[in-house]
C-alpha cells in the first residue's frame, strides 16, 4: 500500500466531508483502490458533528458493537478503504472537561500507528488538494531517499493567492533562538528545496521513519508554536531531510479553527513550546521561551511568573524520555543542525 491518509477531526463538519470527498477524488485518478486507505481520527467531537461524522463514516447509533459499514449506499467500493477510529479516553486530555480529546498533534499518533502504507499523509480536517498532489508526492519521495518529510505550498481561505511556500522562521534575538510561530510567505524556488521548517496542514512521511525513528509526537506535546517545528527540527537532527514541494498546494478553507487546535491559552503554549525546545536539547531556547513569555505577561499587568516556573519544571520532568531519546540517536546537535542550516544555504 502506498498511501495512509489520516484525517484527526474535531467539531468540523461539513469541512471534513469535502476533505474527504477531494481525496478519494485525487487518489481514484491514479491509483487502484488497494493502494491507498483513509483514516479518519475522530478526537473529541460530541454532539451533532459526532454524530454526523459517524454517519458520514457509515457507523450508525452510539453503541460501538452495533456500527456497520454502509458500503452499499455509496455504490462504489471505494469506502472499503475508509477506516475509522473513535478516541475513547485520552490518556493526557486537551482539558478535565473533555476526556476523549488528545491534543492535536498525538492524535495524529493514533493514525499513524494503525496505518498500513509506506507514506503517511497528515491533512487537517478543513483541506482540499490539486489534482497531481499525491503523484508528485510519491515520485518526490521515490527519487530523494533522504527526504523523509515533504510539506506543500499553502493557502487560505480558498483565496486566489499566488502558491505559496509558507514557512517558520528561525530568529536570534538578544543571543538565544527562538522559532515558535513566525511564519513567511516567501517562495525561494519554483522546484523543490530543502527547508528547516513548515505548516503540517497538508505534509507527506515516511510511516517508519516517523514512527520507528522520531517515534511520532510526545503525548503531551500540541500543535501550533511548538509540534510542527518541533518534528522538522527533529528531522534534520536525525540526519534526515525536509524538503517542500512548490506545486504540490494545500487549501484551508475554514473560516474557524477546530478546537483541537489552539488549546489551554498562553500558559499552556508556553509550555509547549519549552517542551519542544528542551526535548531537542534547546535549553536555551526553552529558558528565552520562558523569560520572553513572563516579560510579555507582565506587560499585560498579569503576574504568571510562578506558573511559568513551575511549567519549566514540568517540561523537564515530561521531557527526559524524550531528550534522551534524541541524545541518542541523532546524528547531530541543534546546534549543529543550525550551522547546517547556515552552510547549506536551507531557508528558515
Amino acid at each position: 500500500m502506498k498511501f495512509s491518509i489520516v484525517i484527526p477531526y474535531s467539531q468540523d463538519y461539513p469541512h471534513v466531508w469535502f476533505t474527504l470527498q477531494d481525496k478519494y477524488l485525487r487518489l481514484m485518478e491514479n491509483y487502484d483502490s488497494s493502494e491507498y486507505e483513509v483514516i479518519i481520527v475522530e478526537n473529541g467531537s460530541s454532539g451533532e458533528n459526532l454524530r454526523l461524522v459517524r454517519r458520514m463514516c457509515g457507523k450508525q447509533g452510539d453503541n460501538p458493537d452495533e456500527w456497520y459499514d454502509r458500503q452499499s449506499s455509496w455504490g462504489s467500493p471505494r469506502r472499503l478503504n475508509l477506516r475509522y477510529v473513535e478516541i475513547k479516553k485520552a490518556l493526557y486530555p486537551t482539558r478535565p472537561e473533555s476526556p476523549t480529546q488528545l491534543h492535536s498533534k498525538p492524535a495524529i499518533n493514533v493514525g499513524a500507528w494503525k496505518a498500513k502504507g509506506k507514506y503517511l499523509v497528515f491533512a487537517d480536517s478543513h483541506t482540499l488538494f490539486n489534482n497531481d498532489w499525491f503523484t508528485l508526492a510519491e515520485k518526490h519521495m521515490e527519487e530523494n531517499e533522504s527526504c523523509t518529510i515533504l510539506h506543500t505550498s499553502l493557502s487560505w481561505h480558498c483565496r486566489d493567492y499566488q502558491r505559496r511556500g509558507y514557512q517558520y522562521n528561525l530568529t536570534f534575538k538578544d543571543g538565544c533562538k527562538n522559532f515558535w510561530g513566525n511564519w513567511s510567505s516567501h517562495k525561494v524556488d519554483d522546484k523543490p528545496y530543502p527547508i528547516a521548517a513548515s505548516g503540517w496542514a497538508g505534509v507527506v512521511a515516511r510511516r517508519k521513519v516517523f514512527i520507528d525513528r522520531y517515534k511520532g509526537f510526545p503525548s503531551m506535546l500540541r500543535s501550533y508554536g511548538a509540534g510542527e517545528p518541533y518534528m522538522d527540527i527533529l528531522a534534520w537532527m536525525m540526519g534526515d531531510e525536509v524538503h517542500l514541494h512548490p506545486d504540490m498546494h494545500t487549501v484551508h478553507f475554514s473560516l474557524a479553527r477546530s478546537r483541537g487546535y489552539h488549546q489551554g491559552g498562553a500558559i499552556i503554549m508556553n509550555r509547549n513550546k519549552m517542551l519542544a525546545a528542551y526535548i531537542i536539547g534547546g535549553d536555551e531556547w526553552a529558558l528565552w521561551c520562558r523569560d520572553n513569555a513572563i516579560a510579555e505577561e507582565e506587560k499585560r499587568h498579569r503576574d504568571w511568573t510562578q506558573k511559568f516556573m513551575e511549567n519549566y519544571i514540568l517540561v523537564k520532568k515530561w521531557g527526559r524520555f524524550r531528550r534522551r531519546m534524541v541524545e541518542e540517536e541523532a546524528v547531530y546537535t541543534l546546534e549543529e543542525t543550525l550551522r547546517l542550516f547556515k552552510d547549506r544555504k536551507i531557508y528558515h
